[in-house]
């Protein structure tokens, strides 16, 4: 699985789940009122105290920096593919960024990541698979099911419910067998 077929693999017609760009821009908000609390924060403290507490400096730092991951997560336009033999995952609307066979899906469910938020799971049959392509390959793919017990993860701000999308793949591996 080399890492310039993504650059060949084209995006199939089929359903589409886009990401919620509303969804995240609320979180985006949330940490940008963190930042502006931690801002007020250290000025106050500063004011009564001459100095600020590096818990609250390490706080706002944090949250800029998730700031500005998520502020790209935003511009990055993630999308879910179910086309008529395969899942593709989309980074914008053309280059495909995972691409699985249904014939090599082994199994699909709904589980939470270790920050409990919830994912769509996906177990592959044969992660060396030829048209299987995930980022960085068949070492990836192998060591993500040995560390979390399955093989990719749908991740994002969708505007369904992972049970929505999970549903609809499971839908296409039962008619597809």
């Amino acid at each position: 699985m080399p890492s310039s077929k993504s650059v060949l693999l084209q995006p199939v017609d089929g359903e589409w789940f886009r990401q919620s760009n509303l969804r995240l821009l609320g979180v985006i908000l949330f940490i940008l009122l963190c930042v502006a609390t931690c801002g007020v924060i250290a000025y106050l403290r500063w004011q009564a105290e001459g100095t600020v507490s590096f818990v609250v400096i390490g706080l706002g730092v944090f949250s800029l920096v998730v700031l500005a991951l998520l502020t790209m997560l935003l511009f990055l336009s993630l999308r879910v593919v179910l086309g008529p033999d395969r899942l593709q995952e989309l980074n914008g609307s053309t280059k495909v960024v995972v691409e699985f066979p249904y014939r090599n899906i082994e199994r699909i469910w709904v589980t939470k990541d270790a920050f409990k938020n919830k994912i769509v799971a996906v177990k592959l049959k044969d992660p060396t698979d030829a048209s299987t392509y995930a980022p960085g390959g068949q070492d990836a793919l192998e060591k993500c099911a040995r560390e979390q017990g399955y093989h990719y993860a749908i991740a994002g701000f969708f505007k369904q419910s992972p049970e929505h999308i999970a549903g609809q793949i499971e839908a296409r591996l039962v008619r597809d067998a």
